[in-house]
């Protein structure tokens, strides 16, 4: 059985996992997922499915790893099993990411994380 969350988070920070999980209350989705590898991610994704993902461009493959630009990895992770209804937040604190077909690119910070969310949720607004 594959279980639903509003938002399943890859972000190796834990400070920033539960900023998130805080600002994504406010808009209510409150079944939030952090994970803190793409290992981790990878696994997450085998028995779930989220209505957001958002991604970190830079995380480590393996916890406690070097992180890397990985974020084109998680993201073929969800299309091979969440190929349409997926929708995608990457944010990157470097500005630097260059991965097609995403929903959404977030690259000024935690100050337009909220005006994302609310474009996610609500595109039409």
């Amino acid at each position: 059985m594959i279980e639903l969350f509003d938002i399943i988070h890859l972000e190796d920070d834990e400070i920033t996992r539960r900023l998130v999980e805080e600002i994504a209350k406010k808009f209510n989705l409150k079944k939030y997922k952090g994970v803190n590898s793409l290992a981790e991610f990878t696994e997450t994704l085998k028995g779930s499915r989220a209505r957001i993902y958002i991604i970190d461009e830079l995380v480590p493959e393996i916890n406690g790893m070097s992180i890397e630009q990985l974020a084109s990895q998680a993201v073929t992770s969800i299309r091979s099993v969440d190929k349409y209804g997926a929708k995608i937040i990457i944010y990157s604190a470097y500005c630097e990411s260059k991965i097609p077909d995403i929903v959404y690119v977030l690259k000024c910070g935690p100050s337009e994380f909220i005006k994302t969310i609310k474009r996610v949720i609500n595109p039409t607004s």
